[in-house]
């Protein structure tokens, strides 16, 4: 098998297993009975990153999902890991 085989064979694995890693939170995530979290809860017990990585990578990304709660923002666990799934980066 040629070099170029055997790289495509090693992304394709590696590939395979982001996608199950993924899989297995958003099922975990659907299992759960999650509360509608603030910004900061999600930053730090959800996505593990500062709250201000969150505001410039993906709280303002079109369909980003939130809910209002009078003058705050509050997100839905199972549905920011459906949309994570959804716009993840394969390369």
């Amino acid at each position: 098998m040629s070099r170029a085989a055997n790289q495509s064979l090693l992304e394709q694995g590696i590939l395979t297993l982001i996608q199950q890693v993924f899989q297995k939170g958003f099922d975990e995530g659907k299992q759960n009975d999650y509360q509608l979290l603030s910004r900061k809860e999600l930053c730090s017990q959800v996505l593990h990153i500062d709250v201000n990585t969150f505001d410039q990578h993906f709280r303002f990304q079109p369909g980003f999902p939130s809910v209002k709660d009078g003058s705050l923002e509050r997100y839905y666990v199972p549905a920011v890991h459906e949309w994570l799934m959804e716009h993840q980066s394969t390369n």
